[in-house]
């Protein structure tokens, strides 16, 4: 999958029978902290769990 010199933060999509969801955001204590990265992961989840 070639997207050029812009490539996305965050991929989600249906796969068959299961999800994936791939991240390329920081990887620093920093960043698990921060209140927005936490929703999302909390959002990530929901989706894949169906809740």
């Amino acid at each position: 999958m070639g997207y050029g010199k812009r490539s996305p933060d965050c991929l989600v999509h249906d796969q068959k029978m299961g999800k994936v969801f791939y991240k390329a955001l920081g990887r620093s204590s920093i960043t698990f902290k921060h209140e927005n990265f936490q929703q999302l992961i909390t959002n990530v989840i929901r989706w894949i769990g169906n809740f």
